[in-house]
């Protein structure tokens, strides 16, 4: 895709992606720990399915929504403004400023991870391209209320991605876990769950990716397309709405007739103490698992047998000693009913965590990219990027991400799925769908959230309501005193990068 004609500017664009590539691996090695650790962690899915449930949905959400938080980063934070178009010293400062800022957001990640502390993503990319605009243009460089707006989010987004998920976690305890005819209050509500995180995923694929690639037309212009006869047809809020409203009856309708009958002859099954035989297939996976060394504290053994076995004999959560502290979730019929749910709610949290953090492994690079394509034109360079974000490099972006998961996100999935706290599947899915949901909701309105930050808060706030002895303060800690160096380190990281480079190419 590098094209020949960049003359001055090639080494730029070479060694750009390339970086880029290195920060994705950095940012799938500690990120994506994120969505599914807790389902690992609480036994709803084996390593083998987080990796890949993780690939097909983080690739999914970088492709309908990475552009927009990849725009915030490569145009919304440093104010083009302060560099010369005219001047080939200041573009090529702009240029060696993103990829300084790739450069310190992927070694402070990749020193992070060797030293397992999940840190923020978010927080290492926009600290990095403080850092190199300040030391090329000044403090004026920086558009200060677009950090101080993604500055509040990092704190706000562990309180509300944890008020949200102890509201659900609430209502879930009150209305299922804690009713004496829990079973059937959990059929009754499994449709409504499932309906309306397929719901809220479907509004806002279709509303992000209408804002980011225009596939719908101008409404502005509607009227005055009409008149001549070449109007394209207008998406409008009420279409979105409508579609999600029908696509949630339709889920609803066959999770209700196909799926809840499935759930409650597994719990029959399992009251009779009758497990099928395990399939060849069950048996094929599980030596794989153990062969590519997919566990986490405990081996997976020889035999494969029934999930639900290996759920309630490895992951045994009833303390017979301490009977004040359980919640319901801990039977095995709640078990059976919510790990199923826990793993889609994580494909929901993965979904918006490839949409949200592709974007700031691929801003930079993109703004690269952006420039030197305009500068191959008679205008000459524009540093403002009017170009769309381009697919291609939001893929090539996810293939790094994807690439660090299964290399090394197992480090950080152990963190985060078992050192913060002890979850079961019921209390997982409370975590995971309000932390995907914060995620997502600031990846809409194009703020990038830190997701260590929305899914830890989220961890915290259901794990102290439960019981507050359950809370690892010791992870905790470290994961605090990671958020507050991350961004000064990268750009620290950033900045010495850049003033280099400047030295050994200006």
């Amino acid at each position: 895709m590098i094209e020949e004609g960049f003359g001055e500017y090639q080494w730029i664009v070479i060694v750009a992606f390339v970086v880029a590539f290195l920060l994705a691996i950095s940012v799938g090695a500690n990120d994506v720990a994120n969505p599914f650790g807790t389902s690992v962690g609480s036994g709803a899915l084996t390593l083998l399915q987080c990796f890949v449930l993780a690939t097909l949905m983080e690739t999914l959400g970088a492709i309908t929504m990475g552009g927009a938080v990849s725009d915030t980063i490569r145009k919304k934070i440093v104010n083009v403004d302060a560099y010369n178009e005219t001047s080939s010293e200041d573009i090529k400062k702009f240029l060696i400023g993103q990829l300084s800022a790739m450069f310190g957001a992927a070694v402070w990640q990749i020193i992070a991870s060797v030293l397992k502390m999940p840190v923020s993503g978010t927080h290492s990319i926009v600290g990095a391209v403080v850092g190199f605009a300040i030391i090329s243009k000044g403090v004026m460089a920086i558009q200060w209320w677009t950090i101080i707006k993604i500055v509040i989010s990092w704190f706000a987004s562990p309180v509300l991605s944890g008020v949200l998920a102890i509201a659900l976690y609430t209502l879930v305890s009150k209305m299922i876990l804690q009713a004496e005819n829990r079973v059937s209050r959990a059929c009754t509500f499994l449709p409504i769950f499932y309906s309306g995180v397929v719901g809220f995923n479907c509004y806002s694929i279709m509303r992000t990716m209408n804002k980011i690639y225009k596939w719908s037309g101008s409404c502005d212009d509607e009227a005055e397309d009409s008149e001549d006869g070449t109007g394209s047809f207008c998406f409008r809020e009420w279409h979105f709405i409508t579609i999600a409203f029908s696509v949630m009856a339709m889920v609803y309708i066959v999770i209700r007739c196909l799926y809840i009958p499935r759930i409650l002859r597994k719990i029959n099954a399992l009251s009779k103490n009758l497990c099928p035989s395990p399939s060849s297939f069950q048996k094929m996976v599980a030596k794989l698992e153990k062969k590519l060394g997919l566990t986490l504290d405990a081996e997976i053994k020889e035999d494969a047998i029934e999930p639900e076995k290996i759920l309630l004999e490895e992951k045994n959560f009833i303390n017979p000693a301490n009977d004040e502290k359980q919640d319901g979730s801990e039977t095995p019929e709640m078990q059976i009913c919510f790990k199923e749910l826990q793993a889609f709610s994580a494909c929901f949290d993965a979904y918006a965590h490839g949409g949200n953090d592709v974007g700031n492994s691929i801003g930079p690079v993109m703004a690269v990219w952006a420039v030197i394509q305009t500068c191959q034109t008679i205008a000459g360079c524009n540093i403002n990027q009017t170009e769309p974000p381009q697919l291609w490099i939001i893929i090539f972006g996810c293939s790094g991400i994807i690439l660090g998961l299964w290399t090394l996100g197992k480090r950080v999935i152990q963190t985060v799925g078992k050192d913060i706290a002890s979850i079961t599947p019921a209390r997982g899915f409370s975590i995971d769908i309000m932390a995907g949901f914060t995620v997502l909701f600031g990846s809409m309105l194009q703020i990038p959230l830190s997701t260590t930050h929305c899914k830890v808060g989220a961890v915290v706030a259901v794990s102290l309501v439960h019981d507050r002895a359950n809370v690892s303060c010791a992870t905790f800690k470290k994961i605090a005193m990671a958020w507050f160096v991350t961004l000064p380190v990268s750009a620290v990281i950033s900045a010495l990068s850049y003033y280099f480079i400047c030295m050994w190419v200006l």
